[in-house]
């Protein structure tokens, strides 16, 4: 187990994914002392399952973390794979860009409405936007905008492009502008991703003498978009857990939902 205290990054070797993972929770963590006003003060412990355990007074308690998405119960391509797909080729792009020495950027890439962008080629996909940038970047203090032509020098599954090259800069900055429907009824949806936890209560108890789960919205991409309705907050939900909190990034949501076993 890794200790580490609330607000600062922990000290040690992992690889990238899990380290990204972990981070992620913690800021999901973090999200909760914010609002929670009893929330432990003991050292803060990132195990796996429950992701973190908190000493408070001789009591163990216990938080796992759940993220919430659109289509979380959903069979079809989901929306986050998408949106990861379009994150991973915009990073391997601008790699390619800081690797080849070009100056700092602001990039913004919109990409066409494809859900076999998950099947594709990602890495050639990125070369070959990394290739398109570096062809068009305008003269300093200049923007230029590159819509696809269609003629093979662009992946089909980018729309459009943007390149700011302002002196400015101090390092590059590439993102895809996103959009996307606010949800605000999904009891359902909630109760689907408490389900899913409450199967492996079991396991969790077994480290602690009480369990948190913690669901949250992050709300920085279209499938995490979440506003819930009055009924979605005072829902009643099933939920083996000695407390269930939802947390929204998109409008800084927070609600201690009403549960029983």
């Amino acid at each position: 187990m890794l200790g580490f205290g609330l607000g600062t990054m922990p000290l040690y070797k992992t690889s990238k994914i899990f380290m990204a993972k972990k981070e992620s929770e913690l800021i999901s963590l973090n999200k909760l002392k914010k609002y929670y006003k009893e929330f432990p003060c003991g050292e803060v412990i990132h195990t796996e399952s429950p992701d973190f355990l908190i000493t408070d007074n001789e009591k163990t308690i216990g938080f796992e973390i759940v993220w919430m998405l659109q289509e979380n119960s959903s069979d079809e391509i989901k929306l986050k794979a998408i949106e990861n797909t379009e994150d991973y080729i915009i990073s391997e792009a601008r790699k390619i860009c800081i690797a080849k020495g070009i100056d700092p950027l602001e990039v913004h890439i919109h990409f066409g409405n494809c859900p076999g962008i998950v099947k594709s080629d990602k890495k050639e996909i990125a070369h070959q936007l990394a290739m398109a940038v570096i062809e068009n970047i305008p003269p300093k203090e200049n923007i230029i905008e590159i819509e696809n032509q269609y003629d093979g020098r662009l992946p089909e599954v980018i729309h459009s492009f943007s390149i700011v090259n302002y002196s400015c800069l101090k390092r590059h900055h590439w993102s895809p502008p996103r959009a996307g429907f606010v949800q605000e009824e999904f009891i359902n949806e909630m109760q689907f991703v408490i389900d899913a936890k409450n199967e492996k209560y079991d396991s969790y108890i077994k480290k602690c003498d009480e369990c948190i789960l913690l669901i949250d919205a992050p709300g920085d991409a279209p499938s995490s978009f979440f506003d819930p309705s009055e009924e979605t907050k005072t829902h009643i939900y099933k939920s083996k857990f000695a407390k269930t909190f939802y947390v929204g990034g998109f409008l800084d949501n927070y609600v201690q939902l009403i549960t029983e076993p």
